[in-house]
């Protein structure tokens, strides 16, 4: 009998911890799944089936950072109101989060919350502005949730863009919400508050040998006065003529439906005042955008001597 008796303690003793370790498990399950990019998606959609979610992208180049993020910040203090927002990061992911990655459930690399990580950029003024490296806002506009992804696009751990990614419902009031968020991007992008007025270069990326740019430097140029410049005098006359005087008239050319926008090359050999006269010329040209840009980056040197020194200079907007 006290055999027996053993027994059935032992029996009940292993029940009893085999429902505590249950529910550890499921507690445990339930923390984990609680930072999972794909549950508060579900909820943020809830009772719409994530099947019926469609996803809309544009991308943007790595250079307009300062514009988008300035966009977005209007955007969602508007009209749209913001249930939740948050970083993502998923292990193991080499080219980049998506929306499908956030709403895929996975076991091994599941997609999680984080807080939100941001970039000082600067742009030629007092404070710089804190752009977002990655997040995800869910969202409602007019009874319509959706969802917005902003993250680096590249191939290889390199990053050659920003790209959104919208998940809404598949219902026209859906359609509507995406296009109306794309066109105040675009429309943001078009107007470049970010850089308008100042000198600017476009940063080479990182071990490229094909000019590509990844981002812009605003720079601030020494003062040079019209009497610094030594060239000959009909040589300046031209560059006055063909450049100051050009933008003086843009007006009226616009007004006949005349091309306002100008380039000049400056080339020759070292020493020789291209930079000291560039510098000259940004400046008679207040409130104007400047964008100076190497030879490399406009695929010019294979047709350039060797040693030579090349400058182009767009005097934009």
């Amino acid at each position: 009998m006290d055999y027996l008796g053993w027994v059935l303690f032992g029996i009940l003793v292993g029940l009893a911890l085999g429902a505590l370790v249950t529910k550890w498990i499921a507690f445990r399950n339930r923390s984990s799944k609680a930072g999972e990019v794909s549950e508060l998606l579900k909820k943020h959609f809830h009772p719409l089936p994530m099947n019926d979610i469609t996803i809309s992208q544009r991308q943007f180049p790595f250079r307009v950072r300062a514009d988008l993020q300035r966009a977005i910040d209007r955007l969602f203090g508007e009209t749209t109101r913001i249930r939740h927002f948050c970083g993502v990061r998923r292990e193991f992911s080499h080219d980049g989060v998506t929306l499908s990655d956030c709403i895929v459930e996975s076991q091994h690399a599941p997609t999680l919350s984080t807080p939100p990580e941001y970039e000082e950029l600067d742009i030629g003024e007092g404070q710089p502005v804190r752009v977002l490296q990655n997040g995800l806002w869910l969202l409602e506009k007019d009874g319509v949730n959706f969802a917005v992804l902003l993250a680096p696009v590249g191939r290889y751990a390199q990053s050659t863009g920003m790209q959104f990614q919208i998940a809404s419902p598949n219902l026209e009031e859906g359609t509507k919400v995406t296009q109306e968020f794309f066109n105040h991007l675009e429309d943001s992008i078009l107007k470049s508050e970010s850089y308008r007025g100042k000198i600017l270069s476009l940063e080479q990326a990182k071990h490229s040998y094909t000019g590509q740019s990844n981002g812009i430097t605003v720079h601030k140029l020494r003062r040079v006065e019209r009497d610094q410049v030594i060239l000959p005098k009909p040589t300046v006359a031209l560059l006055e003529r063909n450049v100051i005087q050009f933008v003086k008239q843009r007006e009226k050319l616009s007004h006949f439906r005349q091309a306002t926008k100008k380039g000049l090359l400056f080339y020759g050999p070292l020493g020789t005042g291209k930079i000291h006269t560039i510098h000259y010329l940004a400046r008679a040209l207040g409130g104007h955008t400047t964008l100076l840009i190497s030879a490399e980056q406009v695929g010019s040197c294979t047709r350039l001597p060797v040693g030579c020194e090349c400058n182009r200079v767009w005097n934009r907007f």
